[in-house]
């Protein structure tokens, strides 16, 4: 899968008029909330698109701390939540351009209906380094821990990418246990605190 990289959360939404510019008729990013809200305001910023349906919400008003879709059909934007929590699974979309943020969880990509999938980054909300250049070490990292109804924690997706020297590597690890035990050794391992 190729890896992007935007400056910012307008790039994003550039690139996903510019596939709907050159024929794609339907164009989908899936990322975490803060990303989500930046894409979202870049696109409707724009005179060429009106809200469709958007249903998005912090973690604190519902306790969702997944994956969001954003999809741009033609000038049109939908937005919801790329996870149901009732059937605990990710649910299936399709699209012609699918853009993944390197924080989503790896399951998300079994559910993408799409023949064009691009990994990718935001640079303004990705790095804590302003001073980022060749010939030196990157590390960056985000975990993201999923909780049932009572806010007890089923498990946790970690993810890491490293740049050394120009060579970019991206890796993901997810865990899910009904045994707490189980759980926390595991999260242990990985420096997760849950």
């Amino acid at each position: 899968m190729e890896i992007l990289h935007f400056n910012d959360c307008c790039d994003v939404a550039d690139a996903m008029f510019e596939d709907i510019s050159s024929g794609d008729i339907c164009v989908s990013v899936y990322c975490h909330y803060d990303y989500a809200i930046g894409i979202l305001k870049s696109l409707l910023s724009s005179d060429k698109t009106f809200i469709k349906s958007i249903e998005i919400r912090d973690y604190e008003w519902n306790h969702y701390d997944r994956e969001f879709i954003i999809t741009l059909m033609g000038d049109a934007i939908y937005c919801e939540p790329a996870f149901n929590t009732e059937t605990n699974q990710y649910l299936l979309s399709g699209c012609n351009v699918a853009y993944v943020h390197m924080d989503c969880n790896s399951s998300i990509l079994k559910k993408i209906d799409c023949p064009k999938i691009y990994d990718f980054s935001v640079d303004f909300l990705d790095d804590d380094s302003d001073d980022i250049c060749e010939n030196s070490e990157y590390f960056s990292e985000g975990t993201n821990i999923s909780k049932d109804k009572n806010g007890n924690p089923e498990g946790f997706t970690k993810s890491w990418t490293s740049d050394v020297n120009g060579i970019q590597k991206h890796s993901s690890y997810s865990f899910y246990s009904n045994d707490m035990e189980v759980l926390r050794e595991v999260a242990k391992k990985f420096n997760v605190k849950l």
